[in-house]
């Protein structure tokens, strides 16, 4: 066996891979639903390609759950954006010390944002703006340059554990447990259906 060849061979069909990998995300992206993305994909010619070709990676285009996995990362990565977006406005208005008014019935979308939804699915009665105003203060009281990660604080919220590779956010964590303690337990109190807030 020639091992620079067989390594050889593992780059070139890694790099081709995950140039259909980034086609099926294309489609995704365009709105393609998880049928259309598929039949798109494995009737086009880089794919077509691709599997002429001898393959180190094993062929799982053809697998409908690849197209809903990633059409659900789309799906969680646009709504965090979303969010994020109207959260950046609240954030604002506190660093200026503005008034702030929220208006927890006013719709921001077409669709229902996933990120709100998952929240509520927590048991918070909780609207879209009221989520994005807390995220805000969240990062106001913290002092962050930016909006506190929107899938770290649904896990704050579901696990008490944060997870982020952001070493200012872990610093300012670290030198504000109170501050984060006391924002949980009024967000608690606020929106949790059945407060059971004692796990702090």
């Amino acid at each position: 066996m020639n091992i620079f060849k067989e390594k050889g061979n593992f780059k070139e069909d890694k790099k081709n891979h995950n140039e259909i990998m980034k086609y099926a995300i294309k489609l995704l992206k365009e709105e393609k639903s998880v049928e259309e993305a598929r039949e798109i994909l494995l009737g086009s010619q880089l794919y077509k390609e691709w599997k002429s070709k001898r393959k180190v990676f094993g062929d799982g285009f053809k697998d409908k759950r690849l197209y809903e996995d990633l059409k659900s990362q789309i799906d969680i990565e646009k709504s965090c954006k979303e969010l994020e977006a109207i959260a950046k406005e609240f954030l604002l208005a506190l660093e200026r010390k503005e008034d702030v008014v929220i208006n927890s019935e006013k719709k921001h979308f077409q669709k229902y944002n996933l990120i709100t939804q998952l929240v509520r699915d927590l048991d918070y009665d909780i609207q879209e703006e009221e989520l994005a105003y807390e995220l805000a203060k969240l990062s106001f009281q913290l002092e962050l340059d930016s909006i506190f990660p929107v899938l770290s604080f649904i896990s704050l919220l579901n696990e008490n554990t944060i997870c982020n590779n952001n070493d200012t956010i872990n610093k300012n964590l670290s030198s504000k447990q109170d501050t984060l303690l006391n924002y949980l337990r009024e967000f608690e109190q606020k929106y949790k259906k059945n407060k059971i807030f004692d796990h702090l």
